[in-house]
């Protein structure tokens, strides 16, 4: 899955509310906010919100572009995106 990931007008990152479990350190994050951006780019909401690397995936991609709009950095959007480059980097040594 590689295309740019298109944001619903009105829709701002920080409504995805992004944080990290107390105890656990699990990512939370408000999902109807990732259904919102699965569903406006035809996405298969269930399967996106079934896989965490797809997750991730979205969050990293509406990330990238909050970034390159000028908004502030994240410490937990940080994190995702540190995660989920770890995530690709093994996906990639496996195929190999």
């Amino acid at each position: 899955m590689i295309f740019k990931v298109l944001i619903p007008p009105g829709l701002m990152f920080k409504s995805l509310n992004l944080r990290r479990g107390r105890t656990t350190g699990t990512l939370l994050f408000e999902r109807d906010v990732l259904r919102a951006v699965c569903e406006f780019n035809g996405l298969d909401v269930e399967q996106i919100l079934a896989d965490p690397y797809y997750i991730r995936w979205i969050i990293c991609e509406w990330y990238t572009q909050y970034l390159k709009s000028g908004g502030a950095r994240d410490t937990v959007a940080d994190y995702v995106k540190a995660k989920q480059q770890r995530a690709v980097r093994l996906k990639e040594r496996r195929a190999r």
